[in-house]
């Protein structure tokens, strides 16, 4: 099962006649390294949870820890807390509330729908062969990407699936999403 939370999530797995809550790809890098520095020491802290966060770089996208250790360098195009935006419309009043809470764009989308915007620098390079001689010129333009809360929701499901695989070393089949009840009224 999932929970997405608005910065955090959580991948709960049916085992044993109860269920585990498993650990993201941090937490497990994190504990190979602990046993091959620390090999007899326990380990008390552990991260169960995954970063509701993603990045938008040049050709790349980051989700969860990583995207939230790039929230300082990249803030215009790291999204987080976009969960209170799904099924809203632009004008809504809490829609307005959080464009003043986030450092990303939100921006009126086809039929009043609510959008992300997300600018990403491209390279261009050009290579010009002059008999012997190579002359490379390069330029930096901007590149503007909209998403829906929905879509960047997909992406984060898609992260939290492939954790799921990962630790589980088999592919999920079947999954509980859990919805906050105050989704019910928007749509």
């Amino acid at each position: 099962g999932l929970d997405m939370g608005n910065f955090s999530s959580y991948i709960g797995v049916a085992r044993g006649g109860g269920v585990e809550i498993i650990a993201n790809e941090y937490s497990i890098v994190l504990l190979r390294k602990k046993e091959k520095i620390f090999p007899n020491i326990q380990l008390i802290f552990f991260v169960f949870f995954c970063r509701t966060y993603v990045t938008f770089e040049r050709l790349t996208r980051s989700i969860g820890q990583a995207s939230k250790a790039m929230e300082v360098t990249h803030a215009k195009n790291t999204i987080s807390n976009f969960k209170r935006l799904i099924g809203r419309r632009f004008h809504d009043s809490h829609v307005q509330q959080e464009k003043q809470l986030n450092s990303y764009s939100i921006i009126e989308g086809n039929n009043g729908s609510v959008n992300i915007e997300v600018k990403r620098n491209v390279f261009f390079v050009v290579v010009f062969f002059l008999s012997i001689i190579f002359v490379v010129s390069g330029r930096l333009s901007w590149e503007r990407k909209r998403f829906t809360p929905e879509q960047i929701t997909g992406i984060m499901f898609t992260k939290l699936k492939q954790i799921t695989d990962t630790e589980l070393k088999t592919k999920a089949v079947d999954c509980v999403i859990g919805v906050c009840v105050i989704l019910k009224d928007r749509f």
